[in-house]
């Protein structure tokens, strides 16, 4: 499975290092920065499209 082979690699490489966050011991798919800030994006996104803008009403 994909978590025993992220194991294995982190095992075998402990100074791994996340492509988004720079921090060591973790990839950036396993990442909670970058999960965190996508929860954010999403929240966001779904309020800009469920709450019209004052703008949008004018037209």
């Amino acid at each position: 499975t994909k978590s025993s082979t992220i194991k294995k690699v982190l095992s075998t490489h402990p100074d791994i290092q996340c492509y988004y966050c720079k921090k060591k011991n973790h990839i950036a798919r396993n990442c909670s920065v970058k999960q965190k800030s996508q929860q954010m994006i999403t929240k966001l996104t779904e309020n800009d499209i469920s709450e019209p803008s004052a703008d949008s009403e004018k037209e």
